[in-house]
């Protein structure tokens, strides 16, 4: 018998993904050719991450923590 799904857990992958997106929309990108660059990879960055947790969400929902596993550690969340 399968157990209890942690639900508390999977509202977190969609609120913290969510909330990444909503940040990125209020981003304001310089005019300043020296600071651009430096906003630009922290919203890839961002992004980058926010999609991983959704990965992440869409696995565990399916019962693959095994390949979940994997892309936590390539965001540096689990060793």
């Amino acid at each position: 018998m399968p157990k209890a799904r942690p639900e508390g857990l999977f509202r977190l992958l969609i609120d913290i993904p969510e909330a990444a997106e909503a940040a990125m929309r209020t981003i304001e990108i310089p005019d300043n050719d020296e600071e651009k660059p430096l906003v630009t990879f922290d919203a890839s960055a961002l992004l980058r991450s926010s999609n991983a947790l959704k990965a992440v969400r869409l696995l565990c929902e399916e019962a693959h923590w095994e390949f979940a596993a994997l892309i936590l550690r390539s965001l540096g969340i689990v060793r």
